[in-house]
């Protein structure tokens, strides 16, 4: 008999991590009837090794024994939904899509893509990168962050030709997150009416926990990305070091003397932005109508932008930014050497 799978595969910095931690919390446990959601592995709350194994990614062999000893446990288990998230599945290629159908062949499946308005994405996949060690500023960066698979505006368009799964249905979140909008979640992200991964009174800012680097952590990041490199830092004692430092970005005493201002794109990426959002509104229009495909939110909103920001105000930042570095980057110099 075949078994309901539902999929969420990101993309990157769309709210995944917040759902992930949700559906672990309430559905780790595997009983019969119940929906299952695997404990994830060792790299966050989603099932990214999973992810790496099904795609051959990140150095690990293709593979889809995991997934199957999965299905078969849940099989055995009579457990009624299998609920696999990752936003690593985003990276996926379309011969990618393809080869994971195979894998999938025998089941229902279905697929949840949350989605954020692209000026919001492009600038926290950034700082994301600088977590994992990218040395290059936001303005330099256009081409590595356009280049990102999730952004493509055919990603969903992509991913239905070769995954094909039963149905996609897709949360599309505004730029700015209100106490005031909910999101809708019975039947439109769980599969069974009769049961509900989460709650109807559950905030739609709350998919936001997972909050962005601001504008002078992320210039801490750099300066301490740039020394790992240039004095060929231990892999091992770099993150341990990293760690300690978004640690630090966490304390009160950080908070007070650093501001939390949020990163902006730059403006001559503006035409870039508009292009890849309206673009992905015209690409996603006729999945809807084809009835595959349905969606919760407003579509326009992945065009959202930031406020103004005013210009005099980065003068400042840039300032308090460089003053802050040095002292921050002073402590990581003397572990290093």
């Amino acid at each position: 008999m075949a078994l309901k799978i539902l999929l969420h595969i990101g993309p990157h910095k769309s709210g995944t991590t917040y759902l992930q931690h949700v559906l672990s919390d309430a559905y780790n446990s595997i009983h019969a009837g119940d929906p299952w959601y695997p404990s994830p592995d060792n790299h966050g709350p989603g099932h990214a090794e999973l992810a790496w194994e099904l795609l051959g990614l990140n150095g690990m062999k293709k593979s889809s024994n995991t997934v199957q000893k999965i299905i078969g446990k849940a099989k055995n288990n009579n457990v009624r939904q299998l609920l696999l998230s990752s936003e690593e599945f985003s990276r996926a290629d379309l011969q990618g899509w393809y080869e994971l159908r195979e894998d999938f062949l025998h089941e229902e499946l279905y697929v949840f893509i949350t989605y954020s308005p692209v000026a919001k994405r492009v600038t926290s996949l950034w700082q994301e990168s600088v977590k994992q060690g990218y040395v290059k500023n936001l303005h330099d960066s256009k081409d590595f962050i356009f280049s990102n698979k999730g952004l493509d505006p055919y990603f969903a368009k992509n991913m239905l030709e070769g995954l094909r799964p039963q149905g996609l249905k897709i949360l599309i979140m505004p730029y700015y997150l209100s106490d005031n909008n909910l999101v809708k979640t019975s039947s439109e992200i769980i599969l069974d009416k009769n049961r509900k991964i989460l709650s109807d009174d559950l905030k739609i800012s709350d998919f936001n926990k997972n909050k962005s680097l601001g504008y002078i952590e992320c210039q801490c990041l750099l300066k301490f990305n740039e020394i790992y490199f240039q004095n060929n830092v231990d892999i091992s004692k770099y993150i341990l070091l990293r760690t300690k430092m978004l640690h630090i970005f966490n304390t009160v005493e950080w908070k007070k003397q650093c501001p939390y201002i949020p990163l902006v794109p730059p403006k001559c990426w503006q035409s870039k932005i508009d292009e890849y959002a309206h673009e992905t509104m015209d690409a996603l229009s006729p999945l809807v109508k084809s009835g595959i495909v349905s969606i919760s939110g407003n579509i326009d909103d992945l065009s959202d932008k930031p406020k103004d920001e005013n210009q005099s105000t980065h003068y400042t930042v840039n300032k308090l930014a460089t003053e802050v570095i040095n002292r921050s980057i002073e402590s990581i110099l003397k572990e290093i050497q």
